[in-house]
């Protein structure tokens, strides 16, 4: 129970987490100790922001799956270890988010105007680095609305969630994907689904590096403390 609830809390805000585990670990008596610790847990799982960074987590465990489900998702080795690191990062990132309401509204905000753009334009499909623009100005709205940390999570999500957008519409969507093979491909289609997904690696990389700066932030104001 108690491995259970530290595993949970660290789903929440750090404060609460803190405050939690220290009160279980002052309870001697098992069964307070039980009681305690479901009360813990019926708290969490009813916190918005358990959610919030839940869906963090999909964001993060939806690109190996379109990556790895998706035409040419097999990869070289050093493509998957690149990306494999990325992701570890990612899924680490997650628990240092701050911010969660603005980073979740911020980010959902510039995943739909890319998606929408990925659907209306075929000059948006055909220039996916436009997508940074849309990440920046995420990312500098977040900053004014909560700060430094508010900005490296907006970043760091985006990033995934402009990932995610593309290569999730290219997989449903794959006539949509402009042509940027030779016409003498023996399946155009589907070789201009995988050019065409391969440029948002950029944004999974950016994440990481995101990801990283995020982590080390949260951990200064942790210490700062």
């Amino acid at each position: 129970m108690t491995l259970m609830l530290s595993l949970v809390v660290r789903l929440m805000p750090r404060e609460w987490g803190r405050a939690m585990q220290a009160e279980l670990a002052a309870l001697d008596d098992p069964q307070a100790r039980r009681r305690f610790a479901l009360g813990c847990m019926r708290a969490v799982l009813s916190h918005s922001t358990l959610w919030l960074r839940v869906g963090a987590i999909a964001l993060v465990a939806a690109v190996p799956a379109l990556l790895f489900t998706g035409p040419g998702g097999t990869g070289e080795v050093s493509g998957l270890c690149i990306v494999g690191l990325a992701l570890a990062i990612g899924f680490g990132a997650v628990a240092h988010v701050r911010a969660l309401p603005i980073v979740a509204r911020t980010t959902a905000a510039g995943a739909l105007v890319w998606w929408l753009a990925l659907l209306a334009s075929s000059g948006a499909r055909a220039h996916p680095h436009w997508a940074l623009a849309v990440i920046v100005v995420c990312a500098v709205a977040a900053a004014r609305a909560g700060g430094e940390h508010a900005a490296l999570g907006t970043a760091f999500a985006t990033c995934l969630a402009v990932f995610v957008v593309a290569a999730g519409t290219y997989a449903a969507l794959p006539r949509l994907a402009p042509d940027v093979v030779p016409s003498n491909a023996e399946n155009p289609r589907l070789e201009n689904q995988i050019e065409s997904t391969d440029p948002y690696i950029g944004e999974l990389l950016l994440s990481a590096l995101v990801g990283v700066a995020l982590i080390a932030a949260a951990r200064r104001s942790d210490v700062a403390l």
